[in-house]
């Protein structure tokens, strides 16, 4: 009865949470700019579960289509001590928050170091922190130099635990497997050109329309 109390109060929120995943980040890529720095990031529907903090009977892109169809149920979901409830509870607190970085005042930081893993960057506001890291085997049609969301965390992690940290200048976006970059999602549009040209950042086809 305990646990089904829990796993209902997170269930709501992960049929919440993945339908706002879903229209802000989901079949979209990011170049997200920072002192110069530039990194791409792409959001699948499969990265969804990894940031829940649950654990689950469900492969991760069933357990996806399930809460975007708002029917994960009470046997879909577990807690355990990798996966504790109060962490949990956090993560999907949080989760909308972090969602929204790339829209806001955000830091970059680089190469960071955890209990459990490492991971090339980290988008923050000082309370939540979103985890990429560079693409693996199970992407094989995808450049191995973009990024992927692997872990959010909810903290401020110390200087000690990252190698450097950045202002984010720019956030531009674009559908994923398209040419160009059409959306400027942060940033002042006035002065992207300037800044492109400043910075010697070339390689990427911009064409911003929502200016």
């Amino acid at each position: 009865m305990k646990h089904c109390k829990k796993a209902v109060k997170i269930i709501e929120r992960l049929h919440a949470i993945a339908r706002l995943y879903q229209r802000e980040l989901v079949g979209k890529t990011f170049l997200i700019l920072y002192e110069g720095n530039k990194s791409e990031v792409i959001f699948k529907s499969e990265n969804f579960l990894h940031l829940c903090g649950v654990e689950t009977n469900l492969s991760a892109k069933h357990f996806f289509k399930c809460a975007i169809r708002k029917s994960l149920n009470t046997k879909n979901i577990f807690f355990s001590q990798s996966h504790p409830y109060n962490l949990c509870e956090i993560k999907t607190k949080f989760m909308p928050q972090a969602i929204s970085l790339f829209k806001k005042d955000s830091l970059a930081i680089t190469d960071i170091s955890t209990q459990t893993r490492q991971f090339k960057l980290g988008t923050t506001d000082l309370d939540v922190v979103f985890c990429f890291d560079e693409n693996s085997a199970s992407h094989p049609n995808i450049a191995r130099n973009i990024l992927f969301p692997c872990s959010l965390r909810v903290e401020d992690i110390p200087n000690s635990k990252f190698n450097n940290m950045y202002e984010v200048d720019y956030v531009l976006s674009k559908k994923t497997g398209t040419k160009n970059y059409i959306n400027i999602e942060y940033g002042n549009p006035d002065f992207l050109t300037s800044y492109l040209e400043k910075h010697s950042i070339s390689g990427y086809s911009i064409n911003i329309t929502n200016q």
